[in-house]
């Protein structure tokens, strides 16, 4: 009879100790009025599944999750006008967690940087998630962020090198109008478009020998697996990585997609 009545005291004092938690969990958010909940937002995750084609060079562990752009946007007809951003993630835990905000369904955005249509040394990742916020409640999300550019890394053989000086400019280009950017002897960063291509990239190079005989400029045209295009739906995407290897005479690439 002792064990048994032993046996119960420690339940009831399990179960109190329970029932205490639990008190002190929901007195730890108190809602302010009916109709809100509230939102944890976990640390951002990145999906690093890169391929081999990328050098090491290309290694995207310059990123910090801490430092990704937040945006939180109701997407309703009651909560519509909610919009938040927070310039970093470490910026929102400041701020202070669980958010609280109305109730209804939100959009919720995570990102590396502002997405400029050229970004250098910049990769962009992106995650979204769609969730509703319900009275009273915590919502707990975490946001997967992918590699969602288009990636060019240039590389000049020794035999270019020898053969001209070093005042050339190599400009990629999205289609025949589209943004672009220029590499050069003091500009060698890698390039990041965050668009999509209608129909290809495009390659402009420009040099003098060292003989200061300038050339024609000569241009080179790459679809997504960087071969000519077929203009069959075969422009690059966000997504895709590319290496383009420029010689004397020739300029030829590798791609390879990203998730």
């Amino acid at each position: 009879m002792r064990n048994i009545q032993y046996y119960i005291s420690i339940l009831l004092i399990v179960l109190g100790a329970i029932s205490c938690q639990s008190e002190q969990e929901e007195a730890d958010y108190p809602f302010t009025n009916p109709n809100v909940g509230a939102l944890y937002l976990g640390t951002p995750e990145i999906n690093e599944d890169i391929p081999t084609i990328i050098t090491r060079s290309a290694d995207f562990s310059m990123l910090d999750k801490n430092k990704f752009i937040i945006e939180i946007q109701g997407t309703g007809s009651s909560n519509g006008s909610t919009f938040k951003r927070f310039e970093t993630y470490t910026q929102l835990e400041e701020y202070g967690m669980p958010l609280e905000l109305p109730v209804g369904p939100y959009l919720v955005r995570a990102f590396s940087y502002d997405p400029a249509d050229v970004l250098r040394e910049q990769p962009y990742f992106l995650g979204e998630t769609t969730l509703n916020i319900q009275s009273h409640e915590v919502s707990n999300v975490t946001v997967e962020c992918k590699y969602k550019s288009i990636g060019v890394e240039i590389q000049l053989t020794n035999n270019f090198l020898n053969e001209f000086m070093d005042n050339y400019t190599v400009t990629i280009q999205q289609d025949m109008d589209g943004a672009s950017a220029a590499y050069t002897v003091t500009n060698k960063d890698r390039i990041y478009f965050t668009k999509d291509c209608n129909y290809f990239l495009k390659v402009i190079i420009e040099c003098t020998n060292k003989d200061n005989y300038p050339y024609t400029p000569r241009v080179y045209y790459f679809n997504k697996e960087a071969k000519d295009p077929q203009f069959n739906n075969d422009a690059p995407y966000k997504g895709e990585y590319f290496i383009i290897t420029i010689d004397t005479d020739t300029a030829t690439g590798m791609s390879a997609a990203i998730n």
